[in-house]
């Protein structure tokens, strides 16, 4: 009986081990260069399931130091080997009628937009005066989702005058037929001034 036991937990131990193996991570830039490499915060091979997982109830506690490191907003792309994140605004806009955003994750070098994915956007800060059409942003929310591209539109409609600021983070996967990348963390902001 105890050989048995012993046997089994011996089974288990070396399946976990060898089933498990360590994706490269990209190197890290220093700097705020636009397009340093960021560090996938994911990784898988298509036998996860296309890199398809269940949402965690709560968002990643690291969110709010990515808006320091890893950021797309006007003028200054988000770019890896595997994506590019793209943030576009109007610079004004007037009190009582919305503005919006766009956000756009354009996959590149062979990769496509993972369609079994919980892509996901939610809005984290903005400026007092900002009455958002929605604070969180799915799948069913996004205004394109295929394989060449997932986008994003947010409406924001301003009470006050100002420059007024949003940040959020967006949550997305892209894949190749034998790997997938998934970024979590990456901090997107946009501001617009209200006359």
């Amino acid at each position: 009986m105890r050989t048995v036991l012993l046997g089994t937990i011996a089974l288990f131990v070396i399946t976990g081990l060898v089933g498990c193996k360590k994706s490269p991570q990209s190197p890290k830039k220093s700097g705020d260069e636009a397009s340093a490499t960021p560090t996938p915060t994911t990784t898988s091979s298509m036998a996860d399931d296309m890199g398809a997982r269940a949402r965690p109830a709560t968002p990643p506690a690291n969110a709010a130091a990515a808006c320091k490191k890893d950021a797309a907003r006007p003028g200054k792309t988000f770019s890896s080997k595997e994506y590019v994140v793209t943030v576009t605004t109007t610079s004004e806009g007037s009190v009582g009628k919305a503005t919006e955003a766009v956000i756009l994750v354009a996959p590149k070098g062979g990769y496509k937009i993972n369609m079994r994915y919980d892509h996901e956007l939610i809005l984290k800060t903005m400026s007092p005066g900002l009455k958002p059409e929605r604070k969180t942003y799915e799948n069913k929310h996004a205004a394109a989702r295929d394989k060449a591209g997932l986008k994003f539109v947010v409406k924001v409609t301003p009470s006050t005058a100002g420059l007024k600021v949003v940040q959020g983070v967006l949550d997305f996967s892209v894949c190749t037929p034998k790997l997938c990348v998934n970024k979590d963390d990456l901090c997107v902001s946009w501001e617009t001034t209200i006359k």
